[in-house]
């Protein structure tokens, strides 16, 4: 999986989007990277719903990304952060819509 790591603060948020423009996958989703328990929280979005859900998880969870990559086998951009405050739940699919994160039953 090629990946890169990531500023720790706000200045993550411009590397993001610089990785982002310069890897433009059609189609691709996200994944959530939770550090702590090693697991991954599928999100389904388009391409400019990608850089907003980052912030919103990072809000949520309040902690900061630390690395971006592309997963090739899912289709996927991947962010690993910690998932510090339990509030998105790893193992499970959400939906973004109208801005909020939905989880998918």
């Amino acid at each position: 999986m090629k990946h890169i790591k990531l500023t720790y603060g706000n200045d993550g948020f411009k590397e993001i989007q610089k990785f982002l423009s310069e890897n433009n996958k059609e189609g691709y989703t996200l994944s959530l990277y939770d550090m702590i328990t090693q697991t991954t929280t599928e999100i389904e979005c388009t391409f400019n719903e990608i850089l907003p859900i980052i912030m919103q998880a990072t809000n949520m969870e309040k902690d900061f990304p630390e690395w971006i990559g592309i997963n090739e086998l899912t289709k996927s951009y991947v962010v690993g952060l910690n998932f510090t405050r339990g509030r998105l739940h790893t193992l499970s699919n959400y939906k973004y819509v109208n801005g909020n994160l939905v989880e998918i039953e």
